[in-house]
C-alpha cells in the first residue's frame, strides 16, 4: 500500500510539473509544443531515475534531473524555446515534483528515514513560500536592477539548492559514510550555475560587459567554423 501510495504521489507531481509548464508557456507558445517539451523532460528523466533507484538509490534524484535536463534541452533547442523562459516555468514546476516526491519518501520509507525524509520535504515548501514572495514583488526590488524574464527560475533554483547543500552538508556530518558529501557537492555546483545565472541576467555594468564577451566568442567560433 505504501508503493501505491508514492507512485500515485510521484504521478501526481509530474502532472502538477507539465500543468504549471503550460501556465507558463501557454501565452508565448503553442500548447502542443508545450506539453511535447514537458514530455521530453520526463521522459529523459525517468528511465534515468529508475536505473539510479534500481542501483543507487542515493542518487536516483540527480539522475532524473540529469536525463530530464539534457532531453529537456535538445528538446527546447529544437523547438526554439528561449533558455530563460523555460527557466522561470521549468524550476517552479521541479520544486513541486519534489515536493510530491519527498512526501512519497516519507510515506514509502515509513519511520526508519522520518528525520532525513522531513528535512528534505522542507526544502521545496520553504521554496515556494518564498517563491510567492518573488513572484509578486521582485520587479521592484531595488538591489536587483532588472525585471528579466529568468530571475524567478533562477532564483527559485537557487533558493533550493542552496537548502538542498545546508541539509545535504549537514547530515554528511551525522552521517559520515552515506554519501551524502558527495550529494552536497552536486547541490554546490547546482547553486553556482543559478548564481551565475541570476548575475549574468542582472542587467549590471559588469555582468553586460561579461555576456558582450561571450557573444563575441561565440560569433568568432560560428566565423572560424565556416
Amino acid at each position: 500500500m505504501q508503493t501505491i501510495f508514492y507512485y500515485s504521489l510521484l504521478f501526481l507531481g509530474f502532472f502538477v510539473f507539465s500543468f504549471i509548464s503550460w501556465r507558463k508557456f501557454r501565452e508565448d507558445y503553442d500548447p502542443n509544443a508545450i506539453f511535447t517539451l514537458a514530455l521530453a523532460f520526463l521522459l529523459g528523466g525517468i528511465p534515468v531515475w529508475l536505473f539510479f533507484d534500481r542501483f543507487v538509490p542515493a542518487y536516483s534524484v540527480w539522475g532524473f534531473l540529469s536525463g530530464g535536463l539534457i532531453a529537456g534541452w535538445f528538446g527546447a533547442r529544437k523547438m526554439h524555446f528561449k533558455v530563460y523562459e523555460i527557466l522561470d516555468g521549468v524550476a517552479l514546476g521541479l520544486v513541486w515534483l519534489s515536493l510530491f516526491f519527498y512526501l512519497g519518501c516519507l510515506i514509502r520509507f515509513g519511520w526508519g528515514k522520518y528525520f532525513t525524509n522531513t528535512l528534505y520535504l522542507l526544502v521545496p515548501i520553504l521554496v515556494l513560500i518564498c517563491a510567492r514572495y518573488v513572484f509578486t514583488g521582485y520587479r521592484r526590488f531595488s538591489w536587483y536592477p532588472s525585471g528579466r524574464i529568468g530571475f524567478v527560475g533562477a532564483a527559485t533554483g537557487f533558493s533550493y539548492f542552496f537548502l538542498l547543500l545546508v541539509v545535504d552538508f549537514g547530515l554528511s556530518l551525522v552521517l559520515p559514510s552515506s554519501g551524502k558529501l558527495i550529494e552536497s557537492g552536486f547541490s554546490l555546483l547546482a547553486v553556482l550555475v543559478f548564481f551565475s545565472a541570476l548575475y549574468l541576467r542582472s542587467g549590471r555594468r559588469q555582468a553586460q560587459h561579461l555576456l558582450a564577451f561571450f557573444q563575441l566568442k561565440k560569433k568568432r567560433g560560428k566565423i572560424n567554423g565556416r
